[in-house]
């Protein structure tokens, strides 16, 4: 099985993260080169919902889209789910968790957010 992990800080309020991430509309908006429409096609962002993600131009030559089934929420801190749909969903499982976890900062008096990523794919 092979693995990525990333992560980055946000200057933004961890819930800001967290509503930006589930909200189709807003993280649409973000980077449309890379992601240009994401969609629920089943459920609300729960355990078991399918959400379709349409890529932008950055991305598009390589993968059109991605089918992504939610398997895990905590909500405001992380959701895990796994690649149903696009093009090498045939020959791989592909799961990938983002983790939101708060940082404080004395001198901010603000919760910013740390944002990891792992991607795990076997094939």
């Amino acid at each position: 099985m092979s693995s990525m992990k990333g992560e980055v800080e946000l200057d933004i309020p961890a819930e800001k993260a967290w509503e930006m991430y589930r909200d189709n509309e807003i993280i649409s908006k973000i980077y449309p080169e890379m992601l240009a429409r994401a969609e629920y096609i089943e459920g609300d962002g729960s355990p078991g919902s399918l959400r379709l993600f349409r890529m932008g131009p950055a991305v598009s030559s390589y993968v059109k889209e991605s089918m992504q089934k939610i398997e895990k929420v905590e909500v405001g801190r992380s959701v895990t789910y796994r690649v149903v749909g696009g093009v090498i969903s045939g020959t791989c499982t592909i799961r990938i968790g983002l983790h939101f976890h708060l940082l404080r900062w004395k001198e901010k008096r603000r919760r910013n957010v740390l944002l990891n990523g792992r991607l795990s794919m076997s094939c």
